[in-house]
């Protein structure tokens, strides 16, 4: 293993490093899900959102394509960002 890069401090940021960043990734849940977050992303920092990761799986049923491709309104509404915290924004 190589030096563990510096922006790498929490102990989430420094899992995600050492096991996914920069590492090839060809397994289509894991890629889906990598996809959302970057999405959840989009204006907050990637530190949140690995602090907030387990909530994110727990509220999108692991970020299944297949069980998310079945929800109605109502599960979208139950796994809204604000109900699960991990977006302050609900425009997110």
């Amino acid at each position: 293993e190589g030096a563990r890069c510096p922006w790498a401090k929490t102990e989430h940021e420094i899992l995600y490093h050492d096991t996914e960043w920069c590492r090839p990734c060809r397994d289509d849940q894991a890629l889906f899900e990598l996809l959302e977050l970057e999405g959840f992303q989009a204006g907050l920092s990637w530190k949140l959102i690995l602090e907030r990761r387990a909530a994110l799986r727990a509220a999108f049923a692991d970020f299944e394509p297949a069980a998310l491709a079945g929800w109605g309104e109502d599960e979208v509404e139950a796994a809204s960002p604000s109900e699960t915290d991990g977006a302050p924004n609900e425009l997110k």
